[in-house]
């Protein structure tokens, strides 16, 4: 009998995945205020984390103020350089940048997810259903890292903005925090 895809995400401990993610961004915020407490250049201003299904693998990128400012900059020139001023003026009103592959500390942080391997092969058939259960429990790690108080000790401006991949962005769900000691 074969096992419809439906089984096969119900037969994932996604406890693991929820605490591995949750250990990498602990990991992740303690390493970051190692390398950066004295350096206010260095405040983190956005947070993305986001899991690649393929790779199995979830990652976390940290932005800082100067470089999100001078890459939405960027972005809000490329649009209008080509006459796109609608999606110019979106940007504008973001306050944030929306590409976290271009974030000052891509990838700062990794974890592997063994118990999704199963999944990667069937990627391209069943995309945005995985992406949707991936999804689920992204934000319930995010919930997690707001009720656990996971950023209080974080080098970061008075608020940041945190967000995860979803199936449509690299970048979604994203939430403005304030930081408080």
């Amino acid at each position: 009998m074969e096992t419809s895809i439906i089984e096969l995400i119900d037969s994932i401990n996604w406890n693991i995945f929820e605490n591995a993610v949750l250990n990498m961004v602990k990991k992740a915020v303690e390493k970051y205020r190692e390398q950066f407490n004295n350096r206010p250049d260095e405040k983190v201003y956005q947070i993305a984390i986001n899991t690649d299904i393929q790779a199995a693998t979830s990652d976390i990128s940290f932005e800082v103020l100067v470089h999100a400012t001078k890459t939405l900059q960027q972005q809000i020139a490329f649009f209008r350089a080509r006459g796109l001023y609608e999606a110019a003026e979106k940007l504008q009103h973001l306050n944030y940048s929306v590409d976290p592959g271009g974030f000052e500390h891509v990838n700062f942080a990794s974890v592997q997810h063994p118990e999704l391997s199963i999944l990667s092969g069937l990627y391209s058939d069943f995309q945005m259903l995985l992406d949707a259960e991936v999804e689920k429990h992204l934000l319930a790690v995010k919930q997690e890292i707001a009720l656990q108080k996971l950023l209080r000790y974080l080098p970061a401006e008075e608020y940041i903005w945190i967000g995860t991949s979803s199936p449509y962005d690299h970048y979604d769900h994203v939430s403005k925090i304030k930081m408080t000691v």
